[in-house]
């Protein structure tokens, strides 16, 4: 089971203050980020039912959403 949440500022769940995308904790669970009055950042987030990937949807184009620890590094 894959839980998504929001209403948090993702910076606090990863513990950096530049952070406020889609964190995701390599296990269960999903955060869109909830300071969107602050960042002027809406996170669109696509869930791909027939492969249960997640992917955070920008103007560009759309990525596959890591682990935060393995996107940053």
């Amino acid at each position: 089971m894959k839980v998504v949440a929001g209403h948090n500022g993702t910076y606090a769940i990863a513990g950096d203050d530049a952070f406020n995308g889609i964190y995701y904790d390599g296990a269960s669970h999903y955060y869109i980020d909830g300071t969107v009055m602050m960042s002027k950042h809406v996170n669109v987030l696509m869930v791909d039912t027939e492969t249960d990937r997640y992917y955070q949807v920008e103007e560009d184009g759309m990525t596959e959403i890591e682990p935060y620890m393995k996107r940053r590094s």
